[in-house]
């Protein structure tokens, strides 16, 4: 790409890919008009999982206290 001085220039070319890739997420962000429903579903996914994971730990701890209690009868 040649600037108004005659010198070959990239700035436009980089320019053009970053907006290009900038839109490219925006639109994968949009989920082709579906963001409205896909990303909650992520979000309650990501909530499930975690209160799995919270749940087994809690368990955990309170199955090693019963162990504990029980042991030292």
């Amino acid at each position: 790409m040649k600037s108004y001085l005659g010198r070959e220039s990239n700035h436009g070319l980089r320019f053009n890919l970053r907006k290009s890739l900038m839109n490219q997420f925006f639109e994968w962000l949009a989920m082709g008009g579906y963001s409205l429903y896909v990303w909650p579903a992520y979000g309650l996914v990501c909530v499930v999982l975690g209160m799995n994971i919270l749940g087994i730990k809690w368990q955990r701890t309170r199955t090693r206290k019963k162990l504990q209690r029980w042991f030292k009868r």
